[in-house]
């Protein structure tokens, strides 16, 4: 057989390039699997994200609880308090400014009862003009916490 007695198009050299073979079953499987467990980790991630993000700002912003001036107008005693997570404790944040400058700060936590804190969880005496005692309360017979004294009279 000669070179002119061939088809054209049946030699090897001569052959156009076959076209892109469509994805077999197989490999298609395999990428629907990928896509789907690169879905499920993104939308894990931005749960992850949103909830953080929702603890952040719902269980650490202070609310006031208490602001009681002193005697004679120059302190200020101010009881914040942040909310509790699921029966946790509440963060209380007890502050003595004067004007708008914070001479002390204490932080402490109060066990949640299940109630939520008011004003009348708070009981503040000042003593003199210069010395506070502070009880915080479950409720109105019992003191869960111990008085604490804040001295105001700056040191120098």
């Amino acid at each position: 057989m000669t070179d002119s007695d061939s088809s054209p198009g049946s030699s090897p050299n001569s052959e156009p390039p076959l076209p892109d073979q469509p994805p077999s079953r197989q490999e298609k499987i395999v990428t629907g699997v990928l896509l789907s467990i690169i879905a499920i980790a993104l939308l894990v991630a931005l749960i992850s994200i949103g909830a953080t993000i929702f603890f952040l700002v719902a269980f650490s912003v202070e609310e006031e609880l208490r602001v009681v001036p002193s005697p004679d107008d120059c302190y200020q005693l101010q009881v914040n308090h942040t909310a509790a997570w699921i029966y946790g404790p509440h963060g209380i944040v007890i502050r003595v400014k004067q004007g708008r400058k914070t001479l002390g700060k204490y932080s402490t936590r109060l066990a949640n009862d299940g109630a939520n804190l008011s004003d009348d969880n708070a009981e503040v005496a000042w003593e003199g003009e210069t010395q506070a005692h502070i009880c915080l309360q479950e409720s109105l017979a019992r003191c869960t916490f111990a008085r604490s004294s804040l001295n105001t009279s700056s040191k120098g």
